[in-house]
């Protein structure tokens, strides 16, 4: 009896230890994939919160880039500008010149006209001595 006391003692404890060691790995398995759950969970808020980081940043850098465009092509455009006024104002002193060149002109033609006319009433004169 005492031996059948003893195996039945040994069974329950053989049994009772199997629960608690399937329990026990239940538990762990379900902790692991918890763990696991939330590390990924972390990973993953950590990765959205990166791209999130690096696209604001992408983001700034191309609105500062494009003021940078804008402020160049403002600048190109100002110098542009002035560019075209000195030529306009070198055109304007070419135009100037070039009536002044032609009233001398016509002022000559008039001279060289008036002298011929002198120098034909000149030999006439002679002529007619």
């Amino acid at each position: 009896m005492e031996l059948f006391i003893i195996l039945a003692a040994l069974v329950a404890g053989v049994i009772v230890g199997s629960i608690i060691i399937h329990l026990y790995n239940n538990n762990s398995a379900t902790g692991l994939i918890s763990k696991a759950t939330s590390e990924s969970q972390q990973l993953l808020n950590t990765a959205v919160k990166e791209s999130s980081d690096i696209i604001a940043n992408a983001e700034n850098k191309s609105v500062s880039r494009r003021k940078e465009i804008d402020d160049e092509i403002r600048d190109r455009r100002r110098e542009i500008g002035r560019i075209e006024r000195r030529i306009d104002q070198r055109e304007e002193s070419i135009d100037r010149r070039s009536e002044n060149i032609e009233k001398i002109e016509d002022d000559l033609r008039i001279q060289v006209t008036e002298i011929e006319a002198q120098e034909a009433e000149i030999t006439e004169q002679m002529l007619g001595i």
